[in-house]
């Protein structure tokens, strides 16, 4: 159980601060694995998460029972740098702007959050497993996870076409095998981002895998108010999408958009309305 000023169940977070003449900076988003292996969560009180684990770089395992919060459920972030400076005094020091390295696992019962999503995972450079039973989001998307390459790409030799070609189908990028989603945003979201702006390079497409199963999936958003939200999005830029679900229902936007820009091998096994399979 939690009190009032607890800002979730169980809350982990790796942080880094430097005392320099005397002077002490702000917390940071520190490089640091964490594992959380814990039973039944309880955080009920007003915008508390269920769990919340973040850290700058690093692997982040979770195991869970089931999960009550008034906010996000599971909220799991690689953050990377460069998204705060470093203060110390009156001094602030920009940070360079680098994407999150590691990978997320996340394995846990059902999850009901009141007011918040279901499960965030985010992270820059890795690969996202997320294992739950029954997920209810009263305010969000209900399973989003997030990344922008996965791990088994080589960065130091992006220019090698075929390897990455390799690398982008034999790496599993997102795995989610959940229950069945309530949510009033999206019920499940999955993207292979890619990264923007990669020196000598450019714009380096999302490499990465996806693969869903699903029980039920219902997204009740309202349009006017959240705008478009699918029963099932799962995009990448260059690997496999494949989507296995029962019903879907969107009453806000498509049931199934599954999209990939190279080398699509798809397989959508659902009765939803609206359900699209692309290679763009």
């Amino acid at each position: 159980m939690t009190s009032s000023s607890d800002a979730a169940g169980v809350d982990a977070q790796s942080k880094l601060q430097i005392e320099l003449f005397g002077a002490t900076s702000n917390s940071v988003d520190a490089v640091g694995d964490i594992n959380i292996d814990v039973g039944k969560v309880e955080a009920t009180y007003t915008g508390q998460k269920g769990i919340n684990a973040t850290n700058a770089s690093g692997n982040i395992n979770i195991n869970a029972d089931k999960i009550d919060s008034d906010g996000t459920g599971v909220n799991a972030q690689i953050k990377g740098v460069g998204a705060e400076n470093l203060k110390i005094s009156i001094i602030s020091i920009p940070l360079p702007d680098i994407p999150g390295d590691g990978n997320i696992a996340i394995d846990v019962g059902d999850v009901t959050s009141e007011n918040g999503g279901g499960i965030n995972a985010e992270t820059g450079f890795g690969t996202i497993d997320i294992s739950a039973g029954n997920v209810s989001a009263g305010a969000g998307v209900g399973v989003n996870a997030t990344t922008q390459l996965n791990t088994g790409i080589d960065l130091s030799n992006l220019g090698d076409f075929d390897s990455q070609l390799a690398a982008a189908f034999s790496g599993d990028g997102i795995s989610i095998d959940v229950g069945n989603v309530d949510s009033t945003g999206t019920g499940i979201n999955a993207v292979v981002s890619g990264v923007s702006g990669v020196p000598l390079i450019g714009d380096v497409p999302g490499l990465g895998s996806i693969e869903i199963s699903a029980g039920n999936v219902t997204s009740t958003g309202d349009p006017s108010i959240d705008g478009p939200q699918d029963g099932i999005n799962a995009v990448t830029g260059l690997g496999t999408v494949r989507v296995q679900a029962e019903d879907i229902v969107a009453d806000a936007g498509m049931g199934v958009n599954a999209t990939t820009n190279i080398g699509i091998s798809l397989s959508v096994s659902s009765s939803p309305e609206g359900a699209t399979a692309r290679r763009s």
